[in-house]
Order: C-alpha cells, then structure tokens, then sequence
C-alpha cells in the first residue's frame, strides 16, 4: 500500500492498472507501507515525511513527477518486495515461448491475452530475440502471437 506526496495520483494509478501491479494507493500516510514523493517535495522535509520517517516507513523519492519515474519506481518496488506482477509472468511466459520455439518446437506460439503495456513488453522480447511478433484479437482478448523467421 503506497501513499503518494506531491506525486500525480491519475498517473501511479494508471501505470499500477496498465502493468497490473499489485499495489494499492492509500488516503493516509498511517495506513500506508511506502511513501512515494518527489525530490522537490522531499527536500522541504513536509511534516508528513517526517512522520512516515518516525514511523519507519520507507520513503521513495523520485526526481520529477513523470510516468516513466513513476513506473520505475512502482515496478521496482513490486519486484523487490517479492511481489510478482502480471507483467513479469507474461514477460516470462515470452521467454519460455522464445526458448521453446529456438529449440524448434513448432513455427509460432501464442502467448495469453495481455493488456497493451505487456504486450509491447512482450513485442520488445521478440524483436530483441529477432523473432516475428504480432498481436491480434479485440480487448481484453488480445494477445501476442512470435514466429520464428
């Protein structure tokens, strides 16, 4: 659960949903597990941060309020707390995929329906493996299928 000072709301929340992370946005520093701020904010030392510092809840300071910082610091959070995403299950199931069909297993695979910002990950995967990559379907059943070429 993450309390966010000075950092965009809409912005975490739409990253947490496009990489379906499984964090949680709190009103209260209280019922929070991480303080997520910015560097601009963090550097006036609020009264909040100091409490959440008292408190012995880990603060994150970003240096500017932008989606990629945001979901730098989201993602590695998520990571390093032993918590796994979707995304980095799907971005697994392309490694497997990637491997299975090196090892000649079949022309192409069909990796499971994602959500657009995994299955870009998922497109980056394959074109770093310099595989063939192609999403098709309708929301929410879209999907990435690689072909070996």
């Amino acid at each position: 659960r993450a309390y966010l000072f000075g950092v965009n709301r809409g912005r975490a929340e739409q990253v947490i949903r496009a990489a379906a992370l499984p964090v949680e946005i709190v009103d209260k520093v209280q019922s929070a597990n991480i303080v997520v701020t910015t560097k601009a904010h963090y550097r006036n030392r609020p009264g909040t941060l100091l409490a959440a510092e008292s408190a012995s809840v880990p603060v994150y300071v970003l240096r500017k309020n932008t989606g990629t910082q945001i979901e730098q610091c989201l993602i590695s959070i998520a990571e390093n707390s032993g918590l796994r995403s979707s995304a980095t299950e799907a971005v697994e199931e392309a490694t497997t995929a990637i491997e299975s069909l090196r090892t000649g297993q079949g022309d192409s695979v069909e990796l499971s329906p994602q959500g657009s910002f995994v299955r870009r990950l998922q497109h980056e995967i394959a074109a770093q493996n310099n595989l063939e990559s192609r999403s098709s379907g309708r929301e929410p059943l879209r999907r990435v299928r690689l072909f070996r070429t």
